[in-house]
Formats: C-alpha cells, structure tokens, sequence
C-alpha cells in the first residue's frame, strides 16, 4: 500500500532550543535523538527518502516571533507531536505555543510522545501531565544528580526503538484510514482506559535493573496489556507515596524486580524505595481479591550474600527465582488467567455451540445479515455489530465479539480495501489475549465484482465467494471445518 500521510509534517519535534546547546554537532543531544529517530522510522515505515516521511525539526538557535508563527502552524498540521520534556521546555514560552497550537487544531488523543531528557522540577501542563513519558535520563544509585541519558550508552538504542514503534504505529493507523482527518472522522483516535486486570505497576527500580524493567514493559505492550507508571515517580516521601497510591487504584497486578543494590532512601522513607512499594502492593491485595503481587529476582542471586535493607523482599513467598524471559511469560499467564472468565463481552451459553460475529460497514449490512441467517441454519450463532453509540462504544463492542467469536467474518462488500485491512490487524492484535485459538478468519467476498486486493495474507485466513440468496451454500463448508 502506497504512503500516504494526508498531512504537512508527519512528526513535529517540540524542544527548547537551549536543551540542544553544544560546541559540537556530536554534543547537541536533541539533534542526535532527532537523527536517530528518523533512520529508525523510515526503517519500520519501509521509506527510504525525506519527501516520504517528513520530520519538523528546526535546529536554529536564533527565534523570531515571526518563526514562531511558521512553528506554530506546521505543529497544527502535523500528525504527531513529540515533545523533549526538560526544566527548560517547561519555562520557555516557545515549546509552549507550539503544543498549544498542536492540540487546538484536532483531537490529539494517542499523537502526543514525551521525552523525558531530564525530569522536571515543576508540574506539567494537565494536556502532559496523564501521558506516558519515555525516560532518558538515569540517577545514579545514593547520588541526587540527575543525568541525561547519552546517545553511547547501552540503554539509548533501545528507548529510541519504543519510540519510533509507537510513532510508527500512529502512522500506520493514519495511513489506512486515508489520512488524519478522514482517521479523525471515521474513527477518532479515543483512548480508552484499561481495565484492572490488564494493567500493571511496574515498580521502581534501582539503577542496575532500570533495562531489564524496560524488557518487561516492552513484553508486557506486545500483548495489550497496559503498564503504570507513566512516567516517573516524583522523588520524596510524601509526594511518592501519594503517586504509588494512586497507581495502585488502577492496576490488578504489581510487577517488581529485584537484584542485590539496595534502593534510596530519602528522609521521610527509612525504609527505603523498595519496601515502601512492595508494602503498599501487599496492603492492597489484603484488601483486593483481584490483585496479584509478582517479584523476581535472578535465580544465581544469593539472598544470604545481600546484606542490604532490602534483603527481605528477595525472599517473600511472592517473589520468583527464575530467568527473566521465564518470569515475562509467567505474568502474561497470571494476567490471561484472571481475565479468562471476564474478558468476553458476551456470556457464551453452556453447550458448544459455534459463536460467530459478521463484521461489516453499514452499506454491507444488508450482506451481513444474509451471512447471519445462512450460520443460523448451520446451527450457529451469529453476531452483527452495531452501528449506533459514542465511538468508545462502539470500538468496545467490536473487540468484545471478536475476543468473544469462534469465528471472525468480514463482508467485502462496498467495504474498502483500507477497512479490510485494518479489521484483519486489530484482530491479529486481540488474538493475541485469547486463552482459546480455535476458529477461523473468514472474509466473504460480494457484489460488486471484481474485488481490488486488500493485502491481507494470515494461516488461518479462508475467502469465498458470496451471493445473498444463493442456493449454494458456502457457510456449511466453513461450519464443517470449524466442528472438526
């Protein structure tokens, strides 16, 4: 499929010119994220040249308010808004106008990406302030300076990558919808927040475990489930205490690593870091039946050799010695476990009957409900979707059928290539959490004849040719197979 942005800049960079400073073109921290993030785009997105993906970064140091006019538009009219987070961005009026008029023109709902050079001394704008901010910056164990996270250093390429995965899948969303505003129109990018029992605090960690909890969230994404914090904490007692305390309230499942150096800890917290997140998680599963308390540690790691204050949590019953590959996998089962009996919208009934939801676009439902009576005289139950409601709704209802269904049907009707297809990738994405594979992906091909390619191509992936009202029955061979 041919890119198509449908807008002027596919990524803005939002940045205080000051956080670029240098003597050197090597030294000049935002340009070298900037370049980076670019070859690692254009590497996922497939492109090769700067006409085709189009970056808004403007690196000189000299601003007129004339130039912020020019700034401030080509924010309005780009796709995707990343914003070097520092003190200096959160005190310069510049970066400022520029999200302003980012988020003025249109929802800008999952288009935002904050990076977090060096961690604010100061609140963020309410627009920031909920988002998930990537952390490229480290503090150094029992030291108070915070340091910037240098382009050298292991972790960088890493951070980098989650970035350009997450602007690439925006993108790619832009894409098949035709566009930003036809994406806007037809299906508003809404984020909807996840439930408990997919979501996870991963706790703070110390220094030496900061990738390996990377690992982790990374692992954890690939499978939807959604991770706590979004940023970092703020580092204190009482401030700390209170952000843990909130996370807490929205997660089912509380996620540390554990290894031999011992956490920080501030005045107001003797226990330290460590403990004082690992006795809040337990408080609550006292209280919550639904909330699960996962620790890990390597298995060569001794308990007896630790003598830190943090000794104690390398040995509660919850905490697991084991591989950390080992322990990814062991969370994904623990979150499917909990959601097996709960994640289907719709209560299947105690026989085994074959569950069936037909997807179509409203111009197809005609053809929709002609498949449906043709499933319901094989035996079958069958499920339409539902046109009407709030478009959080409506887009709760479909993954509720389709994590539901035995079998995924699209009609192919009046439909468009692009919809097929972005149908076909959110059910790849949500087969993913099903505790049951058994089914098929079919597509029914209808009037008007011939079909444009949709470019489609999965192993379960059947596609028949459908006439409503047709004495030939393709359904049954289908509905065979499934019994099989």
């Amino acid at each position: 499929m041919p890119y198509v942005p449908g807008v002027a800049n596919d990524v803005f960079i939002s940045y205080a010119h000051t956080d670029n400073e240098a003597s050197s073109d090597r030294e000049r921290w935002v340009s070298r994220f900037v370049g980076h993030l670019d070859r690692e785009l254009k590497r996922r997105i497939g492109l090769a040249s700067d006409e085709e993906l189009k970056i808004y970064f403007d690196e000189r140091s000299t601003r007129t308010n004339d130039l912020l006019e020019t700034f401030k538009e080509n924010a309005r009219s780009s796709a995707a808004f990343v914003a070097i987070l520092s003190p200096s961005y959160l005190a310069r009026d510049w970066p400022q106008a520029e999200l302003a008029a980012f988020t003025s023109a249109s929802n800008c709902t999952g288009r935002i990406f904050l990076i977090e050079s060096l961690p604010a001394e100061r609140s963020y704008p309410p627009v920031l302030a909920s988002l998930k901010r990537a952390q490229f910056w480290t503090q150094p164990e029992h030291s108070e300076t915070k340091q910037r996270l240098s382009p050298d250093e292991k972790q960088w390429d890493s951070k980098v990558q989650d970035v350009a995965d997450h602007i690439k899948t925006l993108l790619r969303t832009l894409r098949d919808a035709g566009g930003l505003e036809q994406a806007i129109r037809v299906t508003p990018l809404v984020d909807r927040p996840s439930p408990p029992l997919r979501t996870v605090l991963l706790a703070q960690v110390t220094d030496d475990l900061n990738e390996d909890r990377d690992q982790v969230r990374r692992f954890l994404e690939q499978y939807g489930v959604a991770t706590l914090p979004n940023g970092t904490y703020p580092q204190g007692g009482k401030d700390f205490v209170q952000a843990v305390e909130a996370d807490l309230a929205k997660a089912g499942f509380f996620v540390q690593l554990l290894g031999r150096t011992a956490a920080r800890c501030p005045p107001d917290l003797p226990n330290g870091y460590a403990r004082q997140q690992y006795e809040m998680a337990k408080a609550v599963a006292e209280i919550r039946k639904d909330f699960s308390l996962l620790l890990w540690r390597q298995p060569e790691l001794d308990p007896a050799a630790v003598t830190n204050n943090d000794r104690v949590l390398l040995t509660t019953p919850e905490t697991m010695a084991m591989g950390l590959e080992s322990f990814k996998a062991e969370i994904v089962k623990r979150i499917e476990q909990a959601n097996a009996p709960k994640r289907r919208g719709l209560e299947r009934d105690p026989d085994t009957g074959i569950h069936v939801f037909i997807n179509a676009v409203e111009q197809d439902q005609g053809i929709a409900e002609s498949v449906q009576k043709d499933f319901l005289r094989n035996g079958c139950k069958a499920f339409l979707p539902i046109y009407d409601g709030e478009p959080a709704q409506l887009r709760a209802d479909l993954e509720d059928k389709i994590n539901w269904c035995d079998a995924l049907v699209l009609v192919y009707g009046d439909a468009h290539p692009r919809w097929i297809s972005s149908q076909a990738m959110a059910y790849s994405k949500l087969k993913r959490t099903r505790t049951e594979h058994r089914g098929c992906f079919l597509i029914c091909r209808a009037p008007p004849q011939p079909k444009p390619k949709h470019g489609v191509a999965m192993p379960e992936l059947r596609e028949i040719d459908y006439v409503a009202g047709s004495p030939d029955d393709p359904i049954k061979q289908v509905v065979a197979e499934l019994r099989a």
